[in-house]
């Protein structure tokens, strides 16, 4: 089974995944830390992360930790800056904050 960390503090995006994931057969939790991450495979895990601070620092750790794990990202539009960064260090895919919240079912199904 698919297991999904999500790293997002906000309340509204939190909202939005649960009702978007209900009845999913993706198992996923919220966290705020690499040390809460149950699973040591990391062949069948997805991480979300929300760049919308601009701060790339957990997404570098998780990349470093779990080389083998796909990676979603999603962050404001204009903030190419963090899109190139978030590109160089290995995120497989980066979506504007829009897109992921219009898609999120989809996003986790085909980020694989």
């Amino acid at each position: 089974m698919r297991k999904v960390y999500f790293f997002i503090d906000d309340l509204i995006v939190r909202s939005q995944v649960q009702v978007a994931l209900q009845g999913s057969s993706a198992s996923f939790e919220f966290i705020t830390s690499l040390e809460q991450i149950s699973s040591p495979d990391d062949s069948s895990m997805l991480a979300v992360f929300d760049l919308s601070t601009g701060d790339v620092s957990m997404l570098k750790q998780f990349r470093e930790k779990f080389p083998s794990a796909q990676t979603l990202a999603f962050l404001p539009h204009v903030r190419e800056d963090i899109r190139a960064a978030a590109v160089s260090l290995g995120c497989q895919r980066v979506v504007s904050r829009f897109e992921f919240s219009k898609n999120i079912a989809a996003l986790i199904d085909t980020s694989s």
